[in-house]
């Protein structure tokens, strides 16, 4: 997420696709601890950051050569 971000802020044209119906991958499963369920908000703040960045998200979305 952080890597389509800062493309997107060079200026390229960025599409990040996700094969899960969420974003964050392994963050989603390491927030599950009661310990670690502020990792949950850094991926919020990324969805939110990338969003207002005007980057489009495909999720559900299987990416082959």
């Amino acid at each position: 997420m952080e890597a389509a971000y800062v493309a997107k802020k060079r200026g390229h044209h960025v599409v990040l696709c996700d094969k899960n119906e969420e974003l964050g991958g392994l963050m989603r499963i390491a927030s599950v601890p009661i310990a670690k369920q502020d990792l949950s908000k850094v991926t919020q703040y990324m969805a939110r950051k990338l969003e207002e960045a005007g980057i489009e998200i495909r999720l559900n979305c299987n990416v082959n050569k």
